[in-house]
């Protein structure tokens, strides 16, 4: 059953290779009426089959079989000597056979016999009727199929030209016309697939005014996707056959009424080429124009000639869906239901639902619907992305970062505010004109957030001062950093957040109603400082651990200045992180090492939120954390009051498993409080090792620059601040030292002076607790 099932659906659906197959007694009409006919078939860019063999055999030939069967329309011109031809009959036979079979279309035209004669077998066809018999007279069965097929035609609704009333021209101008209506038709009715196409046909024939003598251009815009080629085709098959010439790119056809339809335009200067002016055309001339930019039509089409293509409504929506997800199966409630979910995400967009429906045609199963929808979800397919970046890829940078803005975090603001937002984030507000021209904000009504973040690395959302919530980011597989600066009523930080591993930067600067930080991933840089109601930070140990492979990741600098509400647990979570890190970069191989500080440029002046302002620190420092307190983390195990500290070191203390020094300071600010510029400070730290036998040799580590000039500009430092760094210079080589490793086997004793300095403002600021920890490879795993 199904392969007979199989078949039938081939024959009855055949592909069409010609427009009209003309079936005629050659003696009769080959030298008049149907060549008179065939030009004027020609004329109208119809693809006709005619049979130019003069001589004929008695059998059909299979190739005039396949073409009456690749024909949309057979005309079939009944004259006098019609009948005496076998071939002729055998023709008419198989050509009812397609009418029954497939839908074909069948015109029979009555030339110099009526349908009379044709209908009951009369007069010239009584005649050759009566030789047939006598020829045939042992395969009457074929006699009488062929009188059945002359029956059949002759009752069907044709053309009678059996008194030759007016010229044939008028005639034959007449026939073409029924026959181009008849396609017409054909065409309509071939529209499968396309849902609500015949009411926007409608809508563009009325802006056409196809009975106006003048000039008229016609646009049709939309985003990319939504229908506006499909639209276009079906206008342009619907009424070139009113026109004397056609043509869907760029003919150019001086003085001839002409139908044109230039498809997808996206640059003025292609308009001027290919349109210039009105007059290269002849009267009544329309010219469709499609594209995703209204602005591009101003010049070339009035105002009310221009249809907006918007997308399919739900039901419309629906039904496009369910032809191409659900095969030959009928829409179950439980399947609809189903439907329903998926078409929430992007509703009404023909490509993309047409895209989606083919993703759930493998599904066979309730179950197999769900977990197609939930890998979506989290999954979002690559094809879904494509189409709905047709409009997004087109538009320049500014109107990117204003659509991406609008659509992720502004949707359902005023144009005021949404103006006012992308002014202070530094857009240019005219690239929300921009966005309407070029059909972008259709988007926002049709798609769910969702399909936009994976296309997304960085989200900037700084100075958003009615954020309260970040917006689900928990599909955005590639999102690298986000800035939240100045988001002062945001509450939390999703728990999803550790999970985005591809997450390196995070600015949460003072966000001044965020109260708890959860896990997070590997991150390189962390602010967070002017977090006053910040109490509670977790231990992100977990993912430190099992990124401990990816150690290009530990480097980092992580700033909690100014968050003065934490609790004693959450200062201890975060110096025991910055701990890891340190460890974790000091044991990686130096090579690996600075190919990844290559890579990132951290600390080279690439900062990479809001102002961009030079956020340069000491290429040497590897780890930096700021956190307010007055407590030097307990696993610093030499401390000290004051700038400076002198440690007694073991005899071994220079062995092979010694990585180098990590610093903390506690400083407190001298100035009175008002803002002052701490863009500036650099910490110094000098270092004199000694020996028993009076040798010494002092050193002077790079600057250590806690803060970048943005965070400068905002802080001064009312409290009392904790600094944990570690330096590359630190590393224990004697190369980096600049000693021999014979000097450093001698050494005894070792002092740090540590000045915090502003260039700016001298010495404002007091180093109160400075804390020295050595650092040994066997303490990683004591941590």
């Amino acid at each position: 059953m199904a392969s007979s099932s199989s078949s039938a659906a081939a024959i009855s659906s055949p592909r069409r290779k010609y427009d009209v197959f003309l079936s005629f007694r050659g003696e009769d009409t080959r030298n008049t009426f149907t060549s008179h006919l065939h030009a004027a078939l020609l004329r109208k860019k119809l693809h006709t089959y005619i049979d130019d063999k003069l001589e004929r055999g008695d059998e059909i030939r299979p190739a005039l079989l396949e073409a009456i069967e690749k024909s949309k329309l057979s005309v079939i011109i009944f004259s006098k000597n019609y009948a005496s031809s076998t071939w002729c009959l055998d023709e008419l036979v198989h050509i009812l056979g397609c009418k029954e079979r497939d839908g074909q279309f069948v015109i029979p035209v009555f030339y110099d016999i009526s349908p009379q004669d044709v209908r009951k077998q009369q007069g010239s066809y009584a005649d050759a009727f009566a030789k047939l018999e006598e020829r045939f007279k042992d395969c009457m069965d074929k006699v009488l199929e062929w009188r059945d097929a002359l029956e059949k035609a002759a009752n069907l609704s044709g053309y009678d030209y059996s008194n030759k009333a007016g010229t044939e021209a008028d005639s034959i101008e007449k026939l073409v016309q029924v026959i181009l209506n008849k396609l017409d038709c054909k065409s309509s009715s071939n529209l499968k697939g396309l849902v609500e196409i015949e009411t926007k046909v409608e809508q563009i024939e009325s802006l056409l005014c196809l009975d106006s003598p003048v000039v008229c251009n016609v646009g049709i815009w939309g985003m990319g996707g939504i229908g506006k080629t499909t639209l276009a085709d079906v206008v342009y098959h619907r009424f070139s056959s009113k026109f004397e010439g056609c043509c869907f790119l760029k003919n150019r056809l001086r003085r001839t009424k002409v139908l044109i339809v230039l498809d997808d335009v996206n640059d003025s200067r292609q308009l001027e080429l290919l349109v210039g002016d009105d007059l290269k055309f002849g009267v009544g001339s329309r010219i469709i124009i499609t594209t995703r930019d209204r602005s591009l039509l101003d010049e070339k089409v009035d105002d009310d000639q221009i249809y907006e293509v918007k997308g399919l409504k739900h039901d419309g929506a629906l039904q496009l869906f369910h032809l191409h997800a659900l095969k030959n199966k009928s829409p179950t409630t439980v399947y609809t239901k189903f439907s329903r979910k998926v078409i929430d995400y992007i509703q009404g967009i023909p490509l993309a639902l047409k895209t989606l429906g083919a993703l759930f045609r493998r599904c066979d199963t309730e179950e197999d619907w769900e977990k197609e929808l939930n890998r979506l979800k989290k999954f979002p397919s690559e094809k879904i992305q494509n189409v709905l970046r047709l409009s997004y890829d087109g538009l320049e940078e500014n109107e990117k970062e204003c659509f991406l803005d609008i659509a992720c975090f502004l949707k359902g603001a005023d144009v005021f505010t949404a103006k006012r937002i992308l002014d202070i984030r530094g857009f240019f507000v005219t690239g929300i004109q921009i966005l309407i021209e070029k059909g972008t904000t259709t988007i926002w009504t049709f798609l769910k957030v969702f399909s936009l973040f994976p296309i997304l690395s960085v989200i900037e959302l700084s100075f958003c001062k009615h954020l309260t919530k970040v917006p689900d980011l928990s599909r955005c597989p590639k999102i690298e950093r986000i800035d939240l600066y100045g988001c002062t009523k945001l509450v939390r930080i999703p728990s999803y957040f550790k999970h985005l591993d591809k997450l390196t930067f995070l600015n949460l600067g003072w966000c001044t109603s965020l109260k708890f930080l959860p896990e997070l991933p590997v991150l390189r840089c962390l602010q967070a400082e002017g977090c006053t109601s910040l109490k509670t930070v977790s231990s992100s140990r977990n993912s430190l651990t099992q990124a401990w492979d990816k150690y290009e990741l530990f480097r980092g600098r992580f700033h909690f200045g100014e968050c003065t509400n934490l609790d004693e647990n959450a200062r201890t979570n975060i110096m025991v992180d910055t701990r890891l890190r340190i460890m974790r970069v000091a044991t990686a191989p130096v090579n690996s090492l600075t190919q990844a500080w290559d890579k990132y440029e951290l600390f080279r002046g690439r900062f990479p939120f809001a102002d961009h302002q030079n956020t340069e620190i000491s290429d040497e420092t590897l780890v930096s954390t700021i956190c307010v307190g007055n407590q030097i983390p307990d696993w610093f195990r030499h401390q000290n009051k004051g700038s400076s500290i002198t440690i007694k070191l073991p005899p071994d203390w220079y062995g092979t498993d010694f990585l180098g020094f990590a610093f903390s300071l506690v400083v407190a600010d001298n100035a009175i409080p008002f803002f002052l510029s701490l863009g500036f400070m650099k910490i110094v730290c000098k270092c004199n090792f000694k020996t028993n036998s009076g040798q010494s040799h002092e050193i002077i580590y790079p600057s250590f620059i806690p803060f970048t000039e943005r965070e400068g500009k905002l802080s001064y430092l009312p409290f009392e601040f904790i600094f944990v760094w570690f330096s590359a210079f630190a590393l224990g080589e004697g190369a980096n030292l600049n000693r021999s490793t014979s000097f450093y086997n001698l050494v005894t004793e070792v002092c740090f002076e540590f000045n915090a300095g502003d260039a700016h403002f001298g010495d404002r600021l007091t180093v109160k607790r400075c804390g020295i920890s050595l650092l040994y490879a066997q303490d990683v795993d004591t941590i």
